[in-house]
Formats: C-alpha cells, sequence, structure tokens
C-alpha cells in the first residue's frame, strides 16, 4: 500500500485528502447521556437522611470529582484510602500532609481484600457524628452514612468489608468490574449494631475529561463510547479522514477500490456492494406497491467501523494525547512497531452497557442476545432497549444471521419496565416524547425471534416475550400484566398480543388481577410453544433457530409475514395475503432449489435468492 503514498505525493491521486476534519459543532458532553447529573440528584435527596459522609478514592490519589463535594455540601468528611497494599508506605505522610492542606483531616488507609483498617472506620465516624450538629436529626440513635466516590473504586467493597467486620456477615450490595455499576442509591445497608449504623451506597460519577471532540472521536473509534451516541456515519467519516492521513490504504483492496477516495459516500457505497449491506425498501406508485432493494448506508457505515475494530484493514491505531492515559480501554500494544506506543483498543463487551451479544450454533446463523442487567432483574429502561433496538439492527442487516434467540437469565427473563424511570413522568411527557413507542422495534424485525423465557416475565418483560415469534419457556417461568397493582395498565402491547394468544378471559383475569401465570399454564393457553429444563431451555432455543437459519433466509421471512398477517385483518385479507407470497416464492431461486432438491433426493442449497 506504500505506492499509494507515493502516487498522492506525486500528485496523482485525484484531490489529494482533507488537511483537517470539519467535527461540526459537535459537543462532548452530549456522548455522556444522563448518569452523573442523576446521581447527583439522587444523591442529594439522600442526603437530607445523612449525618456523615464517607467519600472512597484509591492509591495513589486520583479521580476525586469536586462536584460531589460541591453538591453534596458540610456533613462531617472521612476519607478512606483504598489499595494501601499497592502503595509505598513511607509516603503516607506526605499523603497526609498534602491532604490537610486540602482541608481532609480524617483519612484511613485501607486494603478491603484483608479488611486491614477498616475497623478505624466506625469508631472515626462516631466521633464526628457526636462531636457536630445533626439538626433535625439530633434526636435519632441511628447513624446514617452516605459513601461517596467516582466509579469504580470500591465503594461496595467498603459496606461489605464493615459488614464482614460488624455484622459478621456477607455481602450486602454487588461488586462489579465496570465504572459505575452502581445506577441507583440503594436502600440502607446496616453495617454495625453498636452503635447502629447504616450505610447507603451510591453511583460512582465523574464528569468526562476530554481535551477536545477529536480526542472522544478517537475513543470511540475504538468502542470506548456507544457508537448510536457519537453518530456511525460521522464515526466512518472521521476514520476515513484519519486512515488517509496516515497513509493507511487498507481499505482499497478490503472493498474493491480503484485507488484511495476522500469521500465517504462514496466509499459506503463500495462497503454496502462488497458486503452485502442492502434493505428492501417499500415504494409507493400509482400502480400498486413495488418492493426495492437499496443500500443501507448506516450498516455499511457500522461494517466499516467493525472491519477497523477487527484489524481487517492493517494493524495500525489511533494514537491518543497523554491526558487521556488512564481511560478505560487505552492501553500500549506490545509488539516489536508497536511497543510504547498509545493506542485504543476495544474493550471486550464495550458495545453495550445492558447487553450481552454474539453469534451462535454450528455454522455461527443464530444471533443471541442476552438481557444482561441482572441488579434490577433486567427491568427494562430506555438505555437497555435502545441498546437492543441497536443489537436487532444489527442482527437484521448481517447475512449469515438468519434467526435471533434472545434470553435473559435463569431468575428473570425481565422482570417489568423501569418503574424508577416512569414513577415521575407526567401525560404530556409521555404523550408528545411517544413514551414506549421504540419498544415496538422487536415486533417489524424481519428475521425470527425466539425469546427463551427463564424465571420472571412480567410487564414490560412479558410484552417483550410477546413481541417475538416463538416463546419457550424454562419450567420455573412465571408470566403476567401486573401494571394494574401499580395503578396503570400495560402500554406496550399487552392488553392486545395477550389476548390474541390465550383468549378474552384469561386475558381478562391476568390484567385486571395482575395474577401470573406458570411455564406449563402458559403452554397450555397457547402463550407459549414448548417448556423445558431450566438448564437446558437456552440450548433448544439455539437448536431451533439453527433449523430455522438452515432454510431459505427469504423465503423465511415470507412466511413469518404470512402468519403475522393473520393477528392484523380479516380472513378473507389474510388468504389474499398468502396467496400473494406464495406466488412470489416462485421469483426466487431458492424456491427451484428447494423443489428440485426434493425431486432429486438431496438437500437443498439454499442461497437466500
Amino acid at each position: 500500500m506504500r505506492v499509494w503514498g507515493a502516487l498522492r505525493a506525486a500528485g496523482t491521486v485525484p484531490g489529494g485528502f482533507r488537511e483537517r476534519f470539519d467535527f461540526g459543532g459537535r459537543d462532548v458532553a452530549s456522548w455522556f447521556p444522563r448518569h452523573m447529573a442523576k446521581g447527583l440528584r439522587q444523591m442529594r435527596l439522600a442526603l437530607r437522611r445523612a449525618d456523615c459522609l464517607v467519600e472512597r478514592r484509591h492509591i495513589p490519589l486520583s479521580g476525586r470529582n469536586p462536584a460531589l463535594l460541591e453538591a453534596l455540601g458540610i456533613r462531617p468528611h472521612v476519607l478512606v484510602l483504598n489499595k494501601m497494599d499497592l502503595a509505598d508506605p513511607r509516603r503516607q505522610p506526605a499523603v497526609l500532609e498534602q491532604l490537610r492542606q486540602q482541608g481532609c483531616s480524617h483519612v484511613v488507609f485501607t486494603d478491603c481484600q484483608r479488611d486491614v483498617n477498616v475497623k478505624k472506620v466506625v469508631p472515626m465516624v462516631g466521633r464526628l457524628v457526636a462531636d457536630g450538629p445533626r439538626y433535625h436529626r439530633a434526636e435519632s440513635s441511628e447513624h446514617n452514612i452516605l459513601v461517596i466516590g467516582v466509579p469504580n473504586v470500591g465503594k461496595s467493597s467498603l459496606i461489605n468489608s464493615l459488614r464482614r467486620l460488624h455484622l459478621k456477615k456477607g455481602k450486602a450490595t454487588a461488586v462489579g468490574g465496570e465504572p459505575g455499576i452502581t445506577k441507583a442509591v440503594l436502600s440502607r445497608i446496616q453495617v454495625c449494631e453498636k452503635p447502629l449504623m447504616y450505610l447507603v451506597d451510591t453511583p460512582g460519577v465523574l464528569p468526562p475529561r476530554l481535551g477536545d471532540v477529536e480526542t472522544g472521536m478517537k475513543l470511540a473509534l475504538c468502542g470506548a463510547i456507544h457508537d448510536h451516541l457519537v453518530g456511525e456515519d460521522i464515526m466512518a467519516d472521521y476514520l476515513l479522514y484519519t486512515l488517509n492521513k496516515q497513509q493507511q490504504f487498507g481499505y482499497v483492496q478490503r472493498y474493491g477500490l480503484g485507488q484511495p477516495c476522500d469521500h465517504i459516500e462514496s466509499l459506503l457505497k463500495h462497503v454496502a456492494l462488497t458486503q452485502g449491506r442492502t434493505q428492501k425498501v417499500k415504494v409507493l406508485t400509482g400502480t400498486g406497491n413495488v418492493n426495492m432493494m437499496m443500500l443501507n448506508y448506516p450498516a455499511a457505515a457500522y461494517e466499516f467501523l467493525r472491519d477497523f475494530r477487527a484489524g481487517r484493514l492493517g494493524r495500525h491505531g489511533v494514537t491518543v494525547a497523554r491526558r487521556c492515559r488512564g481511560w478505560p480501554g487505552v492501553r500500549p500494544v506490545l509488539g516489536s512497531r508497536w511497543a510504547n506506543r498509545p493506542v485504543l483498543v476495544r474493550r471486550a463487551g464495550a458495545a453495550f452497557q445492558y447487553l450481552l451479544v454474539q453469534k451462535t450454533g454450528a455454522q455461527k446463523n443464530v444471533g443471541l442476545i442476552q438481557l444482561n442487567r441482572p441488579q434490577a432483574l433486567n427491568a427494562l429502561c430506555d438505555e437497555l432497549m435502545t441498546e437492543l433496538g441497536q443489537a436487532l439492527n444489527t442482527m437484521e442487516s448481517d447475512p449469515e444471521v438468519g434467526a435471533i434467540v434472545l434470553t435473559g437469565s435463569q431468575k428473570a427473563f425481565a422482570a417489568g419496565a423501569d418503574i424508577k424511570e416512569m414513577q415521575n413522568k407526567t401525560f404530556q411527557e409521555c404523550y408528545s416524547g411517544g413514551f414506549l413507542a421504540g419498544w415496538d422495534k422487536v415486533s417489524v424485525v424481519r428475521k425470527p425471534i425466539i425469546a427463551a423465557v427463564n424465571g420472571f416475565a412480567l410487564g414490560g418483560g412479558c410484552e417483550l416475550a410477546m413481541m417475538c415469534d416463538i416463546i419457550y419457556a424454562g419450567e420455573k417461568a412465571q408470566f403476567g400484566q401486573p401494571e394494574i397493582l401499580l395503578g396503570t395498565i400495560p402500554g406496550a402491547g399487552g392488553t392486545q398480543r395477550l389476548t390474541r394468544a390465550v383468549g378474552k378471559s384469561l386475558a381478562m383475569e391476568m390484567v385486571l388481577t395482575g395474577d401470573r401465570i406458570s411455564a406449563q399454564e402458559a403452554k397450555e393457553a397457547g402463550l407459549v410453544s414448548k417448556v423445558y429444563p431450566v438448564e437446558k431451555l437456552l440450548d433448544a432455543a439455539i437448536a431451533c433457530a439453527e433449523k430455522i437459519a438452515n432454510n431459505s433466509k427469504l423465503v423465511t421471512a415470507m412466511a413469518k409475514e404470512s402468519v403475522n398477517a393473520a393477528f392484523e385483518t380479516t380472513l378473507t385479507e389474510g388468504n389474499r395475503t398468502e396467496k400473494r407470497l406464495f406466488y412470489a416464492t416462485f421469483a426466487t431461486n431458492d424456491r427451484k432449489e428447494g423443489m428440485t432438491a426434493f425431486v432429486e433426493k438431496r438437500k437443498a442449497n439454499f442461497t437466500d435468492s
């Protein structure tokens, strides 16, 4: 590919390349939605019941968020410094002196893996609370302590350590390796009997500290920021600009271009053509509806980004300024010419926060999407549903995927919508904002979706399962629409799809009482196709999806459309739709191949055409 650099230097590449990239006035802050402001708001509400603050930080001193102290005021303050086992003990006096100059005089050095010095926290907090004014809490005998800090510094570990020491009890709060895993202020957790002391875990909040938009774009290219928050189109354009600037022209050969280009539209057209990124569009004409195949540019942009991240465009990286060292996902790449060069690599699982997505099956032709929000029993928050729509779009545009399996955990498929998000919504917000409108994405995907339901499928979880084409259930699964118990009704199809699936009487009973039905009852009522032991459910769903995926994907989509028409139209209109689609199969190569293979007593080789 060095020849292209020589051609450009000689001026033979048409038009040359851009010398700078226009970011169009984009604001990096918009790429980090809601989390910090929401966390601070929740902590302010909890502050009224707090007697003392315990701030958690790492050694070496890093990542302290001044916005926390500004927001949480003048409560007595204890600073707990973690990781003392990794620090030089001779530096402790200098650290203490620096902290005293910052006005922090109550400091404890800890290592929660061995509970070292953690025993000092409760007595110190007790003295501070006893010596200071408690205002409206003066008559209360219990101490409420708010634990604060930036993400992933061990706030939950501190709470669990105190419980081990003073109550001889185990974990009370989830500990995870991802920053900000505690998403909401939890209930009070007792950590001591004498004095009676409760701690409240809080979200880790940290403002984004990016030097400029370009640095943020580099982070996004390698998966450290969600693609949809930045925009796949602008990311693909910036990637092309960067590759040309570094004279890395691997994309020319990959996508069959005659020469390097600097126009993203031209590149994405080649990507769509070479990678099969197309979509069917219905065009309304004066003589009727006509289906046309169009190039899918968003899918092509995603494919371009994915090829870069997978190294299919060549082994090269995106250099990052020194001030971004320490960002999750930034590390030096080892190896001769790459050593000591800071580059970004995509972290495993960085694509989605609440989903686990992969391709499975013997031929990797089954898309597997697992809801992954265990602390909330997979409650369907806005971000989770947005990610689910993106994952389904990816599966829809992937020519290798013929069917999709949607599942949760063994404890819960999805326990419902996120009530905390809905609690304070008004009619005006719901109506004007089209609340829950995005959930319909599941029901309009053209590829078959199998719901593998274990545990709870309640409220929105039951509605999500019913949007799928087939429901397999574990023997301990429970289905229900309990919205009536919350003073509302189902809002994502529960009253409509449930009635069509189980009939008016049972649907009315479930919706009006909030009662649940078991997996076996759901099967007998027609809601569920098959029931399996819990540990065999997912394998059975994937096996069914493989059977479907091995058929013609084109004809499978026609069959799905025809069956769904039975729920939307009269019998006469449904039969008319079926005949139209049946006739349409005779225009496909797969229909001809299937019938020929049957006559010749061999296995059909479908080409999805």
